[in-house]
C-alpha cells in the first residue's frame, strides 16, 4: 500500500485502500479472513476490522497529501531557480 502511494500518489493510496477493504471484507464475512483468530461474534470481528481500516486510512492518506505538497514545493523551487538564471545583474 505504501509503495502504491509513493509511486502513484493519492490515486494509488485510494485504490490500494479500496482493494484492501474489498478483499478483507469478503474473506472476513465468509469466515476465512484475518479476523477468524479473534474469539467473539461476527460483530466484534467486523468492528476490529473497521478499526484496522481506519488506522490504514489515517496513515496512507496523509502520506499521499504530504507527497503532493512536497512535489508542489519542489516545482516552485525549480521555477524560482529557472527564473533566477535569466535575471539580469544590477547596473553599477
Amino acid at each position: 500500500m505504501m509503495l502504491a502511494t509513493l509511486r502513484l500518489g493519492r490515486f494509488g493510496a485510494v485504490t490500494s485502500i479500496v482493494i484492501l477493504v474489498t478483499i478483507a471484507s469478503i474473506f472476513s464475512l465468509s469466515g476465512v479472513g484475518p479476523t477468524t483468530m479473534i474469539s467473539g461474534g461476527m460483530g466484534l470481528r467486523l468492528q476490529i476490522l473497521q478499526a484496522y481500516f481506519a488506522t490504514v486510512v489515517m496513515v496512507i492518506l496523509p502520506t499521499a497529501g504530504a507527497l503532493k505538497s512536497r512535489g508542489r514545493l519542489y516545482e516552485l523551487k525549480r521555477a524560482e531557480r529557472w527564473l533566477a538564471a535569466f535575471q539580469m545583474p544590477p547596473f553599477r
